[in-house]
């Protein structure tokens, strides 16, 4: 710096700088007092909610959950268990026994954990419906052949299994029917959960976690759409993208608008199933295999277990399914920025990812192939959010591998980022 100058010699290089990182949280600032966004996010937070108590949150469900989950558990959650000397009359640990028989003559309680919504009647008539489900239910494992439910399967898909193809798809019900070998000589078959054919909880749980992660695609679409169409909202697209710096900012605005949109997807998601938790107690039940006869549900024209491809508890299941939840966000956010860098207008690149998001939905009902070509048909993020609460799980024939969640994810995450590395090529040497 020359002496008794304020000013350098020379000033620093946006090439050789990082200088494009520093926009990130201005970028991020944009989305902060965008107020549509905020409206959006408050409006699905709102929905998640109302829908988490549509589907545990009423009267008759709430009494049914909690007869259900004394049954299994033992415990009333957070109060008194049924059948202890406090349920019993003797309430001398901090309850008189004169009150307990009062609150025991309400049928009618406020408190929904409370002794009174705990009749002795009624724990044991749920008591008795939990041990006769059970009963019912227990013998499902015996006798379960996988290779039969393959046959069946195929012949409702009209699958042909010939060639590698069916050579693969037989090979895939060979190691499930040793999974199933597994799980009945273990004890994997057995664990206290509500009677899943009675409450559907893992159905009623994982079906919201579907509408959660829609809602999350869809925010974190948008954030990238605002983001990387601003300019041309605002008509000055030719001025900033007439520099090489001018368009590497793009690039910086579809991961300023991915981070926003992961992050508002965590309070989406959190706010939904952190509501449901709350109205149906898993205490107890975390560690419960989802093998489990009592987690089973009927899933229309198939009534066996959920067969999982390895050991996996309830609370491994719903790790693993959030993880999957998030990193889907990434190939919507490239696919969100590839076409903004192609098309250049947030509009067009809304009705066409729209377009393709239910194309793939749309295409395995549309073509009835069979082979490797309906495998990748299958294989789509589309399909793989429709299967979501079978993620992990035995399911349709030809996806049926261990691992086939991973691999859909992988392929998606590849294409799109080829896609979004094609996109910023052609941005870069386009003449605008």
């Amino acid at each position: 710096m020359k002496t008794g100058t304020k000013y350098p010699d020379t000033f620093p290089d946006h090439r050789r700088s990082p200088a494009c990182l520093r926009l990130f949280l201005p970028e991020w600032g944009k989305l902060m007092r965008f107020p549509v966004l905020w409206l959006l996010l408050l409006l699905f937070i709102s929905l998640n909610i109302f829908f988490a108590g549509i589907s545990a949150g009423t009267k008759n469900i709430q009494d049914e959950i909690r007869g259900y989950y004394a049954a299994a558990s033992g415990d009333v959650p957070g109060k008194i268990p049924l059948g202890s000397e406090a349920a019993s009359g003797d309430l001398s640990g901090g309850i008189p026994s004169d009150i307990g028989a009062d609150i025991r003559m309400d049928p009618c309680a406020d408190d929904l954990y409370s002794e009174k919504a705990y009749p002795r009647q009624a724990g044991s008539f749920y008591q008795e419906n939990y041990d006769s489900y059970h009963e019912a239910y227990s013998s499902m494992y015996d006798g379960l052949n996988m290779m039969e439910v393959m046959n069946k399967k195929a012949a409702l898909a009209g699958c042909t299994l010939s060639g590698s193809f069916g050579t693969f798809i037989r090979r895939n019900y060979a190691i499930l029917q040793r999974r199933v070998e597994e799980i009945r000589t273990g004890t994997e078959a057995d664990g206290p959960f509500y009677p899943g054919d009675i409450l559907e909880i893992h159905g009623k749980m994982y079906g919201l976690l579907k509408l959660c992660l829609l809602e999350a695609i869809l925010f974190t679409v948008l954030c990238v759409f605002f983001l990387m169409d601003e300019d041309r909202i605002n008509a000055a697209g030719l001025i900033v993208c007439c520099t090489r710096f001018g368009r590497k900012c793009m690039l910086v605005r579809q991961a300023a608008g991915a981070a926003y949109g992961l992050a508002g997807s965590v309070l989406m998601i959190g706010s939904g199933i952190g509501a449901f938790l709350l109205l149906v107690p898993m205490k107890g039940f975390w560690e419960t295999p989802v093998t489990s006869v009592m987690v089973m549900e009927n899933r229309g024209l198939y009534e066996y277990p959920f067969i999982t491809f390895a050991g996996l508890t309830i609370r491994q299941e719903l790790i693993l399914s959030l993880g999957m939840c998030f990193l889907l966000l990434i190939p919507a956010a490239l696919a969100a920025g590839a076409l903004m860098l192609f098309l250049k207008n947030g509009y067009l690149a809304a009705v066409c990812l729209a377009s393709g998001f239910f194309l793939l939905y749309a295409l395995p009902f549309l073509i009835r192939t069979a082979g490797w070509l309906r495998l990748l048909i299958l294989m789509t993020p589309a399909v793989l959010w429709n299967y979501c609460g079978l993620w992990f799980i035995e399911n349709d024939i030809c996806l049926s591998f261990a691992g086939s969640e991973w691999w859909t994810l992988l392929l998606w995450t590849v294409l799109t980022a080829g896609a979004c590395l094609a996109a910023w090529l052609f941005f870069r040497e386009r003449d605008l």
